[in-house]
């Protein structure tokens, strides 16, 4: 009589534990991918790439450029920069940066963006 009575329990367990698992496994992905986490961690500075380039304020830009003192760069290409840029700025893709480089005035500020 015990015995049929553990057959009766044992897929109830295998269940429960399966969905338990499902559960926990459905917990941890909703964590690790949760938007906030991301943020926090962009927010420390561990997932800026090129940590080595100084970023600026669009506020600052725009300050550089009315001022005389900066030249903005679109580094996207032709077909972007023809849609949108910022006014004032000028075309040189990222490739033909190097190249263009020795025509920019050094005493500028010079500031590029790509979005």
């Amino acid at each position: 009589m015990k015995t049929q009575s553990y057959r009766k329990i044992i897929p109830i367990l295998i269940i429960t534990a399966g969905l338990f698992l499902l559960l926990v496994s459905l917990i941890y992905l909703f964590i690790k991918n949760n938007p906030e986490n991301t943020q926090s961690e962009q927010s420390s500075g561990n997932s800026i790439p090129y940590p080595e380039i100084i970023r600026i304020t669009p506020k600052d830009a725009k300050v550089g450029l009315d001022s005389g003192e900066a030249i903005i760069i679109d580094v996207r290409g032709e077909p972007y920069f023809s849609q949108l840029h910022i006014q004032g700025a000028i075309s040189i893709t990222e490739k033909e940066l190097l190249k263009s480089v020795e025509n920019l005035d050094p005493n500028q500020w010079i500031i590029t963006y790509c979005t």
